[in-house]
């Protein structure tokens, strides 16, 4: 799985840098062997930008972090030839935090959701509400 479009990962930390944030995420995946997770990717060098940028400089990221969904992302290579180095970048551009986040406090606005049931609707409910939105 790793670093990819799609993927969920744990945003530990996020520093503002005025355009772009510098984040701390890790990628994990279940052994099913062990029944223990497994970090596939880990980074303390991810760039944030654009939506993502936004949203994490909204974000009250506890100690234990904060489970998100990548939703638009990229990486690249960049090879120095002075310092015969290759460097790999990676940039976030969005990201969604799932409704069955497992970090407590995660932003305001889940803070002020928390302790609500969240009950389904039916596609009756969802289709009489649609016909009150004025356009």
């Amino acid at each position: 799985m790793g670093f990819r479009q799609g993927a969920y990962a744990r945003l530990w930390s996020a520093e503002d840098k005025g355009r772009y944030s510098l984040a701390n995420i890790s990628v994990s995946k279940k052994n099913k062997d062990t029944n223990k997770y497994e970090t596939e990717f880990l980074s303390k060098y991810v760039r944030l930008v654009g939506n993502a940028h936004d949203t994490a400089t909204e974000l009250d990221i506890p100690a234990n972090g904060v489970s998100i969904k990548i939703t638009s992302c990229d990486v690249t290579n960049q090879y120095d030839p002075k310092k015969e180095r290759m460097y790999t970048n990676f940039v976030v551009f969005g990201f969604e935090i799932p409704d069955d986040n497992d970090s407590s406090g995660s932003s305001n606005k889940q803070s002020a959701d928390k302790g609500k049931k969240r009950t389904a609707r039916t596609k009756q409910e969802q289709f009489e509400d649609e016909k009150d939105l004025p356009f």
